[in-house]
């Protein structure tokens, strides 16, 4: 249900998302090794493309929170069914790493679990309804 334009995304997260979205090979020891570094790479990249940005700095600084708290917000939204495309973002990198989502999550701290990812995907498709601004 995608109403109005399109969020924008700059080139840099949408390549790091590209990589943090990859479908997992079948398993071996090996792949199962391969993908855990892969993963801890990207998000590893996610993060130092959120900690150069002035934009999402500057939230982070207002927040007072640093690379390991965007860590945990990242993992909590992969374990909650927030692995998603939704609007063409890949929603757990573009929470983290475009500011009107990360402001919203580190505002509302009681909203977790399924109900913020309802939020996050109502904005990222761009329901007007969305209390995500």
């Amino acid at each position: 249900m995608s109403m109005g334009k399109p969020i924008s995304i700059p080139w840099k997260l949408r390549r790091i998302s590209r990589r943090l979205a990859r479908e997992p090979k079948p398993p071996t020891l090996d792949t199962f090794l391969d993908q855990g570094r892969e993963e801890e790479e990207a998000i590893s990249t996610l993060l130092d493309y959120c900690e150069k940005d002035s934009h999402i700095r500057a939230v982070m600084k207002r927040h007072d929170v640093n690379r390991e708290d965007l860590r945990e917000i990242y993992l909590h939204l992969i374990h909650n069914l927030g692995a998603l495309w939704t609007g063409g973002h890949w929603l757990p990198a573009s929470s983290l790493g475009l500011p009107v989502p990360l402001e919203y999550i580190l505002k509302h701290p009681d909203v977790r679990g399924f109900g913020l990812i309802a939020q996050l995907t109502r904005y990222f498709e761009r329901d007007p309804a969305s209390p995500v601004t």
